[in-house]
């Protein structure tokens, strides 16, 4: 029963269960500064995809999807809550930016890497983040 507690504790905390056995930790790369990341105001909108890193748990993930999804001109936003947590940011170029999307996943202290842009001139009625190849169930 005790060890039971303490793996959900840790799993509702967001830390490993057991720190003494987890690998050390890396040393950071230095962190764009948001400004680094221009918008292409060509089109009235910019798809955005990117891997969140530095989440942990489902929980870290929906922080990040609700701060997407309410973010000043973000029009749809989506997050996969399987790894490698792909996610998607449609954004308004009149009130939005790529700057803004990094910002807010930063916000729920997460971070973004492999972020990919795309010039859009509607919005899709659907937005569903990019797939990572996964392995195929043996039969």
């Amino acid at each position: 029963m005790i060890a039971w507690s303490a793996g959900l504790l840790a799993l509702l905390s967001c830390a490993p269960a057991n720190s003494e056995t987890s690998a050390a930790p890396e040393k950071p790369a230095a962190k764009a500064k948001p400004e680094d990341f221009k918008t292409d105001t060509s089109k009235p909108f910019v798809r955005v995809d990117f891997q969140l890193t530095g989440v942990s748990c489902v929980t870290c993930v929906r922080d990040v999807a609700k701060n997407l999804k309410h973010g000043k001109g973000i029009v749809k936003a989506d997050v996969s809550i399987f790894p490698p947590h792909w996610s998607v940011a449609i954004i308004d170029t009149k009130t939005g930016s790529v700057s803004q999307v990094v910002k807010l996943v930063r916000k729920a202290r997460a971070d973004v890497a492999s972020l990919e842009t795309v010039s859009l001139d509607t919005v899709p009625v659907i937005v569903v983040p990019k797939a990572s190849k996964r392995e195929e169930p043996h039969t």
